[in-house]
């Protein structure tokens, strides 16, 4: 049963995975037959979703191609992780996404995606409004890309004009309703989530980052072995006169709660929505001297309240 728990719960700490390559492509590298790289080219205009198998025929048949672009919205940390080779990445919320779209040539075509859709979702529609006529949308994500056995690689991508530099800094200041949550922004936390009866270990990220005019914070996790992704914000709730926060996750699962700071310690408490229950959740945050952070978890799904998970992350640097 704890272990049961273990596992429902992992699916919502959720941001990157932590492998450095991928498996291997479950079919041959190389240039297509000469049939589908014809059947590739047809494919290659317009504005349309398309799935991962032929995103990836169109990849392999356009390598060469200067007017076609691979463009990654997710967060550089992600990116660094994992992603297509010859991808160039940018931040769907980063503060400068409007202008640095605006500065992309517009007759070029460009391959766009996320991890599951939602951020290549809204690029989208920003693309649109600004006059793009050729982007294909492999709007099933990096997820289900990886899921199929496809390649992809670790480490800095090529770069292109306006493209996201490396490091955290989104150089915003937090407002000061936000200031509770300074130990957690603006830093790449890598960890490893172990089960209560220490049965099994999953490598886990969390990533908090200050966005817009800092009047929100960005979260993003993820436990890639398990293929649990979430994302949210935080913000201040006028009407509770508490941080507030909304999160997110794969297979349908919604965290709420508010904030609150007693000791140094960040707590986040409030429920938690499964398909098929609800149930009260309470996450404390403790920060070590030596730079250390550690995540507790606490629930009641079962009856009285229980303690969950326990991770201690590090900060990963990125280089700059």
């Amino acid at each position: 049963m704890r272990r049961t728990i273990f596992l429902l719960l992992g699916l919502l700490v959720a941001g990157l995975a932590s492998a450095s390559v991928s498996r291997p492509g479950k079919t041959a590298a190389g240039l297509l037959p000469p049939t589908s790289q014809a059947k590739a080219r047809q494919d290659i205009s317009g504005i349309k979703n398309i799935s991962c198998e032929q995103a990836r025929e169109i990849i392999q048949d356009r390598r060469q191609d200067p007017n076609f672009i691979i463009l990654d919205f997710r967060t550089k940390e992600m990116f660094d992780e994992a992603h297509i080779e010859g991808a160039v990445v940018h931040d769907v919320f980063s503060p400068d996404i409007d202008t640095w779209l605006q500065s992309l040539d517009k007759n070029r075509v460009y391959l766009i995606h996320c991890t599951l859709g939602h951020r290549s979702g809204i690029a989208l529609g920003k693309m649109k409004d600004r006059g793009f006529v050729n982007i294909l949308h492999m709007n099933e994500g990096l997820s289900r890309w990886k899921q199929l056995g496809y390649e992809t690689v670790s480490g800095n991508g090529p770069g292109l004009s306006g493209t996201q530099k490396n490091g955290p800094a989104s150089g915003l200041t937090l407002s000061e309703n936000l200031r509770i949550l300074e130990p957690l922004v603006d830093k790449y936390w890598v960890g490893e989530m172990k089960a209560p009866d220490g049965s099994r270990t999953f490598k886990t990220d969390q990533n908090f980052q200050v966005v817009w005019d800092g009047s929100v914070v960005r979260y993003t996790g993820s436990i890639p072995e398990i293929d649990s992704y979430s994302e949210g914000h935080f913000f201040w709730d006028r009407e509770a006169q508490k941080v507030a926060v909304v999160i997110f996750s794969t297979r349908g699962v919604v965290r709420r709660g508010t904030v609150s700071v007693e000791n140094g310690v960040v707590t986040v408490q409030g429920k938690i929505v499964f398909p098929d229950r609800t149930f009260d959740y309470k996450n404390t945050f403790e920060f070590t001297p030596d730079g250390k952070m550690i995540d507790r978890w606490f629930q009641n799904a079962f009856g009285p309240w229980q303690p969950g998970h326990v991770v201690e992350f590090i900060e990963k640097k990125t280089g700059k």
